[in-house]
């Protein structure tokens, strides 16, 4: 495969970065009402089956979490291959992201 541009990069990483500022701003826009309704419905619980059910919506929460901590991961590559295209002698991505800055 061929190497990719600084400008096929930066298109690439900014695409995914698009996707994670869409999920940002729809989470921080429901985050109160999304905690509002789970509260409501552990309050309205009443079932044979309230600990399946309860485990069912901890697991969903922690996939919400859980895609929120992926985020990072999303767009390394971006970050490694930009580095490596100018030339970076640094390894880690915070030394990467400083160089890039500067």
């Amino acid at each position: 495969m061929a190497d990719p541009s600084v400008a096929e990069v930066q298109s690439q990483t900014g695409n995914l970065v698009k996707i994670l500022d869409v999920h940002r701003l729809n989470m921080g826009v429901s985050a109160g009402n999304y905690l509002s309704r789970e509260d409501t419905f552990i309050q309205s619980l009443e079932t044979n089956f309230g600990n399946m059910a309860l485990a069912a919506l901890q697991g969903f929460r922690g996939d919400m979490n859980s895609a929120i901590r992926r985020a990072s991961s999303m767009i390394e590559f971006g970050i490694r291959e930009y580095g490596r295209l100018i030339g970076a002698p640094e390894t880690d991505l915070a030394s990467i992201l400083r160089r890039l800055y500067t």
